[in-house]
């Protein structure tokens, strides 16, 4: 993986237009989420999104292929379609999400894991302790 050049602004980059804001027209120290439309060669609507925590001035990154929100009747002919783009979108994103892993990237899903991780830990501290 690249890194980006060395006069890129990030800021200046939150603002451009290809940016979806949450909320919209938010300046980037006050975003919630900002979306990037991708698209893939199958999917024009996949993004790659850049969500923040609470609490947390940083951001987590995530894939959002807006697909599990379609859905046809059941026997219909485009049914198989349909199957074979989630399909496809979810192989991608996982993909993308173990690069993304391996590069050490803050995901939402490693967020996520570790979020668990500490309810489990907190969970097993309180049962040790009896209470």
């Amino acid at each position: 993986m690249l890194p980006p050049p060395g006069d890129f602004d990030v800021a200046d980059w939150l603002e451009g237009e290809m940016i979806e804001r949450d909320p919209p027209g938010a300046e980037p120290a006050s975003l919630k989420v900002a979306d990037v439309r991708l698209g893939n060669a199958f999917y024009p609507n996949m993004k790659f999104r850049l969500a923040r925590l609470p609490n947390d001035p940083g951001f987590v990154f995530s894939v959002d292929s807006h697909d599990a929100v379609l859905q046809v009747p059941p026997g219909s002919p485009d049914a198989a379609m349909l199957d074979e783009l989630k399909a496809r979108n979810a192989t991608l994103s996982d993909a993308i999400l173990k690069a993304w892993d391996e590069a050490g990237l803050p995901t939402e899903r490693n967020y996520l894991r570790r979020k668990l991780q500490q309810a489990r830990e907190r969970k097993a501290a309180e049962d040790e302790s009896g209470g």
